[in-house]
């Protein structure tokens, strides 16, 4: 049965109809940016009703940048998006599309598909890095995502490479995300032009 994926970022909001084989059959973007913060799951659920139109679906996975209590579909912390913290994404996504929703950590979500259907196809163990908005991680050993005891298993972002260094929307300073992240090297990049 085919699946819906959506990305949720701090730039944009992706969804797709996924078949099992990993074929992608209709797709929709929203820019995050655009989205008063009050209205970011009502427009996660819109283009999750979206791009299901004329399509069979069985359920939804929702990908979200931060830390993921997984047994009760919750965000505990997202640097980047805190609107959505602490709020069980699956009951207010799922009564507003009618669909079962699972959540889970971005970068693990994109390790597990490149794991699955991409250049970690067939292997055993891998690890998978993101550069976005943020840096994430996911690790997959023996087959099996690890999510470690509090949901930060493959979390790179947030280690402290500079104590000494800027302050990283986490709280921290000097984490990986604030040296590294795509938005940090365009704003270092703009400020060197200037």
């Amino acid at each position: 049965m085919n699946a819906i994926g959506v990305d949720s970022g701090g730039t944009k909001i992706a969804a797709a109809v996924v078949t099992p084989e990993g074929k992608i059959l209709s797709e929709v973007r929203y820019p995050t940016q655009a989205v008063p913060p009050n209205r970011l799951i009502e427009t996660i659920a819109q283009a999750i009703i979206e791009v299901k139109d004329g399509f069979e679906v069985g359920g939804v996975c929702v990908a979200v940048p931060g830390l993921i209590l997984a047994s009760e579909n919750k965000i505990i912390f997202a640097p980047n998006l805190h609107e959505i913290e602490n709020i069980r994404l699956d009951e207010e996504i799922g009564c507003r599309t009618g669909l079962r929703v699972t959540v889970e950590n971005d970068a693990n979500a994109a390790a597990w598909g490149e794991f699955r259907f991409g250049a970690g196809r067939g292997l055993e163990h891998m690890v998978f890095i993101t550069l976005g908005t943020g840096v994430g991680g996911g690790i997959i050993t023996h087959g099996v995502l690890l999510r470690g005891a509090q949901g930060a298993g493959g979390e790179l972002g947030h280690v402290t490479i500079d104590p000494t260094g800027p302050r990283c929307g986490c709280g921290n300073y000097g984490c990986l995300e604030a040296l590294a992240s795509g938005t940090t090297i365009a704003r270092r990049a703009q400020k060197v032009a200037n």
